[in-house]
């Protein structure tokens, strides 16, 4: 019988590795002070990879959801753009964060953002190339990560995070 790898539960701003039955291996409170500096700019241990990728893929999988709670100040900025301020309550890339959404769908086609806990200069561009539907709903299942211009537009190189859903459901 294989080991199995231990999952990475996110909680707040705190980050724990789980084994078999709920089993805590490790864990860090208030993982976001760690970052930037220190180690961090050369290795990340299996803490940090799992607060960072926890709390974008919140972010990701539960927008356009996660605009509508009270404690987000929105506003649109131009047409299909909306600028986010995030309390730090939230673990998220940055307080401030743009939005794109197609004006004749709705859908969300870019998600700029500053990744605080890499650098202040970590500036990127997610980029919706494509939508799906499962369990009822329409979600990204494609997106592409790249640096930003200081326009604003996203840089064609280097690729930072190339991310495929191939299927998403809803326990119920």
């Amino acid at each position: 019988m294989g080991r199995s790898r231990p999952s990475g539960v996110l909680d707040e701003h705190n980050v724990r590795l789980e084994g078999p039955i709920n089993k805590v291996i490790e864990e860090r409170k208030d993982a976001r002070r760690y970052f930037p500096g220190g180690r961090r700019l050369f290795y990340w241990d299996d803490l940090d990879m799992s607060y960072f990728a926890n709390y974008a893929f919140w972010n990701y999988f539960t927008l356009p959801a996660l605009l509508m709670r009270a404690d987000i100040d929105w506003q649109e900025i131009e047409p299909g753009w909306l600028e986010a301020t995030f309390p730090e309550s939230i673990p998220t890339h940055n307080n401030v964060q743009r939005f794109r959404f197609d004006l004749k769908t709705g859908l969300l086609i870019q998600h700029d953002y500053t990744a605080d806990i890499i650098s202040k200069l970590a500036t990127a561009a997610n980029v919706v190339l494509e939508h799906k539907q499962g369990d009822g709903f329409v979600y990204t299942s494609r997106r592409l990560v790249t640096p930003r211009s200081p326009s604003g537009k996203p840089l064609p190189a280097p690729t930072l995070i190339d991310i495929t859903v191939h299927n998403f459901s809803i326990k119920k």
